[in-house]
């Protein structure tokens, strides 16, 4: 594809995002990548669209940003959630973001990477030093969690911000917080079906069942994609030199989320 095709295929999907944001009832699910927003997809599609969301018609109920279209955004129940992974964008006017430790996103993207890619073989040393520098897909952790926790007041409609590490901890509080932001109550016998729906188990057991769905495709080597979910397995793989180079990157940010409470760890 030449530059003058790549320049006329952003400016359709800036004005395709655009019309899609101006007619329809949509609500973002930001996050960095390997933060739980496959996760979300699940549990918030399957409440949402009243069909239980699997690794076959995840693409079509929770459409991410860039492989969608008018029609099938439009064809959903409001309200209408679009997964991005981009950094904050105040056209989106309403949002849904999470966080996780970027540690265990580190981790966590790294495997990714290798069941993604089949020329990827760099030793996790390299890639940290790359991630802490933004120079893997969506750029720095660091960037987005802060762009989106600095500027959400220029949202229009509405933002939330929930962490992974609560999730985990109590799914039910933090879905609470999220339906009650989507203006949306379901029955209490939803809400626990679709929890159970959505839990690690399962979408590990559908992983395995639906081996090739869409939801799964690029699996080069035989690793899941659905893994541990784990918190601060950081603290299990890190070396000393891994946590500096981390501490000098975004320690502080670490810290503002309340991750750390100082340096000394």
């Amino acid at each position: 594809m030449d530059k003058n095709s790549v320049m006329h295929s952003e400016i359709d999907h800036e004005k395709l995002l655009r019309r899609i944001i101006e007619e329809l009832d949509v609500v973002f699910l930001a996050s960095y990548p390997k933060s739980g927003n496959t996760w979300l997809r699940f549990l918030l599609g399957t409440l949402c669209q009243k069909t239980e969301v699997d690794w076959h018609n995840v693409n079509r109920l929770m459409p991410i940003m860039d492989r969608r279209s008018y029609e099938q955004v439009a064809s959903l129940n409001p309200p209408r959630i679009i997964p991005t992974h981009y950094g904050f964008d105040e056209k989106y006017k309403k949002a849904i973001f999470i966080t996780r430790d970027g540690r265990d996103v580190a981790i966590s993207y790294y495997k990714w990477c290798l069941r993604s890619f089949n020329n990827f073989n760099e030793d996790f040393n390299i890639f940290l030093k790359r991630f802490v520098e933004g120079k893997i897909g969506y750029g720095s952790w660091k960037d987005n969690v802060e762009g989106w926790l600095q500027n959400w007041y220029k949202l229009k409609k509405g933002f939330i911000w929930i962490k992974y590490e609560n999730m985990k901890k109590d799914i039910y509080t933090e879905l609470k917080k999220i339906l009650d932001f989507l203006n949306i109550n379901p029955e209490k016998k939803e809400i626990q079906n679709a929890v159970e729906w959505a839990s690690f188990n399962n979408m590990k057991k559908l992983e395995k069942e639906q081996k090739g769905a869409e939801g799964l495709l690029n699996e080069c080597r035989n690793i899941p994609f659905v893994r541990e979910g784990k918190c601060r397995g950081w603290k299990d793989v890190f070396s000393k030199c891994q946590k500096d180079l981390v501490k000098h990157s975004f320690g502080q940010t670490l810290i503002d989320l309340g991750y750390e409470s100082s340096f000394d760890w």
